[in-house]
């Protein structure tokens, strides 16, 4: 008996899926390693998959309100704090980005070339399949559902014939693993106001030059004195130091090219 509701909410939920008019949430659970140098010490965040329609929205769920994009300074330390938004049946993702006080849409063309394999797991109580391919610098092993039938994953990843429920590079220091499937009642917002647009070899030198110096617009500021009687100079060296070790401890980037 048990078998045979499990397999009734199973055919609800694919015919639920099918019905074009439905829009769903898939939560994933990221796990990386922020540095290459020690790849057993990872924080793990959860990001949401918002798909409605032809659009598909991924973002980390602390970054939820409609309003901006970041709530926070994560931003200063993680290479993946933004939303990426894909189209049905279009290779080019948008990235939506904030650095300081701008806000960027970086337009970033994104092909898969996957290769299915046999191989079989059950991921979340769903049938998946294998499949591999090469991304930008790392080899990547990604399970597919067909009983979801739709061609997003996290990240940028798509293009295989059923949703993307886990997916990892081959050293395990990127992995993100569906953990939930939710009903989307709520509106899908996504382009913020007053965006810079810009392609990814340009935004690439801008976050660059972020990346290398992230303390500059605190050098303009003059600091009379702090809680712990430290000068101006004094304040402005210690966060030098900060910024550095901050930056030196996540080098391990989910693009390597």
């Amino acid at each position: 008996m048990r078998a045979k509701i499990i397999y009734i909410l199973t055919i609800l939920l694919m015919t639920n899926l099918m019905n074009a008019q439905q829009s769903f949430r898939f939560v994933y659970e990221y796990s990386y390693a922020p540095d290459s140098t020690n790849v057993e010490k990872k924080i793990k965040e959860t990001y949401y998959l918002d798909i409605r329609d032809d659009q598909a929205l991924f973002y980390n769920v602390k970054h939820k309100s409609h309003d901006t994009l970041y709530i926070n300074d994560d931003f200063l330390y993680s290479d993946f704090d933004y939303r990426i938004v894909q189209h049905k049946a279009d290779p080019t993702v948008t990235e939506y980005f904030n650095i300081s006080d701008f806000a960027y849409a970086v337009k970033d063309k994104v092909e898969f070339k996957w290769t299915v394999n046999r191989a079989s797991d059950k991921i979340l109580d769903y049938n998946a399949q294998e499949a591999v391919c090469n991304f930008r610098g790392r080899k990547w092993k990604a399970w597919f559902a067909k009983d979801l039938p739709f061609q997003n994953g996290p990240y940028k990843f798509s293009g295989l014939p059923g949703l993307i429920v886990k997916i990892s590079d081959y050293k395990n220091t990127h992995t993100f693993t569906l953990i939930a499937v939710e009903s989307l009642k709520e509106k899908l917002v996504i382009v913020p106001e007053k965006m810079i647009d810009i392609n990814k070899a340009k935004f690439k030198k801008v976050l660059d030059g972020f990346r290398n110096n992230s303390q500059k617009e605190l050098m303009n500021i003059e600091v009379t004195s702090t809680e712990d009687g430290l000068t101006n100079e004094e304040f402005k060296n210690k966060m030098k130091e900060y910024y550095k070790r901050k930056h030196k401890g996540n080098n391990n980037f989910i693009e390597l090219e």
